[in-house]
């Protein structure tokens, strides 16, 4: 059905309560894909706040969230 909209992300993402945000990644023009390329960024992100959460210690290297109700 076209008037049925589907939502591909967990039903309790921090997204859905903005708490959440996946981010692109670019170096001298390039996109760059890959947990390990946003490694850096991640780990100093997780340094920032004891909620803080970076998604390249579940497989999802773009993403950087604060921890809420058990959701990251």
């Amino acid at each position: 059905d076209l008037g049925v909209r589907k939502s591909y992300s967990h039903p309790n993402s921090a997204h859905k309560v903005r708490l959440a945000i996946d981010f692109n990644l670019f170096k001298d023009g390039e996109f760059l894909e890959g947990t390990e390329s946003f490694r850096p960024i991640g780990e100093w992100w997780e340094q920032q706040h004891p909620d803080a959460r970076w998604g390249g210690r579940f497989n999802d290297g773009n993403h950087f969230s604060f921890e809420h109700a058990g959701v990251k």
